[in-house]
């Protein structure tokens, strides 16, 4: 069975489909830079902004739990 190519993967998928597939809901957008609750570790605030991507540089991180890429 072949491995994964993740590169031609994130050429595929883009961050906003990836966010929208997690259930993610800005509550904040400030252009490419959004911020809201974290899909991730299972944050329940809808007010919540520990979670910050930038969907045009494809980069996002949690402020609250450890979790960070692209």
């Amino acid at each position: 069975m072949p491995g994964i190519d993740f590169d031609r993967l994130r050429r595929d998928i883009t961050m906003e489909e990836v966010l929208q597939l997690l259930g993610f809901e800005p509550s904040q957008r400030t252009g490419d830079q959004w911020h809201g609750a974290c899909p991730l570790h299972g944050s329940t605030s809808g007010r919540a902004r520990h979670f910050s991507v930038n969907v045009a540089k494809r980069r996002y991180c949690c402020h609250k739990c450890p979790s960070q890429g692209w």
